[in-house]
């Protein structure tokens, strides 16, 4: 297994998980950026069990989530989350045990929620009226209103009134349910979030990005490597 301190949510040494918390570390990629994935090997993110879990709560559960931030002026912007375990019980946190392990690639792009709100448009006209402007961004995409043409864009917005790319020959209608989606968009800043249903008495982790395809090599009990092999 290949990994690089600078890729590290918790130390080497692992960290004693108690209660919900963040991760230790949060990685800066520098720039929102691809991560890249596909390739052979790919990338993953990787968490391991140092010590054995344990809680006075039989039904205890500890939950991971990798959360990304855009940049924002150098400093994280809103977390949210890109992928989530389960639940994971007691059973399946033991030591030596990895509870998440994943293609860095299914990290690299914020999910693509679209903005649902209503929109009436006018005759001759490239604005729209919306019931809420909240969440909508310049250069998001506006589908499902019959009076808007397919790939028509955002071009700015003033509180409920919505102006959108030139020359859609935008038609008047009543108002009807429409959606914004935005292009991908990808952070910059990765952390991870520790959600505990109960209070662990014992339990560690390590986490981090995992540079080579994270195979370990098997060997029969007794095998002595041999000299500078």
């Amino acid at each position: 297994m290949i990994t690089d301190g600078q890729l590290f949510f918790e130390p080497i040494t692992g960290t004693a998980i108690t209660v919900t918390a963040n991760s230790t570390n949060i990685l800066d990629l520098v720039a929102n950026r691809d991560l890249g994935g596909g390739g052979y090997p790919a990338p993953l993110v990787v968490f391991s069990c140092l010590t054995s879990f344990a809680s006075a709560t039989a039904s205890a559960t500890l939950t991971i989530a990798i959360q990304g931030a855009p940049d924002n002026g150098g400093v994280p912007g809103n977390y949210e989350t890109l992928q989530v375990t389960p639940a994971i019980p007691l059973g399946q946190l033991n030591a030596g045990q990895r509870p998440l392990k994943l293609d860095l690639a299914m990290v690299s792009e914020f999910p693509l929620t679209p903005v649902n709100t209503t929109g009436t448009t006018t005759a001759a006209s490239a604005s729209m009226t919306v019931a809420s402007a909240a969440g909508l961004l310049q250069g998001q995409f506006i589908i499902g209103n019959p009076n808007v043409p397919d790939g028509t864009t955002i071009q700015s917005i003033s509180g409920t009134t919505v102006t959108m790319s030139s020359g859609t020959g935008v038609t008047a209608g009543t108002t009807v349910a429409t959606s914004f989606v935005g292009l991908p968009r990808k952070p910059r800043f990765l952390q991870a979030v520790y959600t505990a249903s109960a209070t662990f008495t014992a339990g560690s982790l390590w986490g981090g990005i995992v540079l080579d395809d994270d195979q370990p090599a098997l060997y029969k009990p007794g095998y002595t490597w041999p000299a500078n092999a």
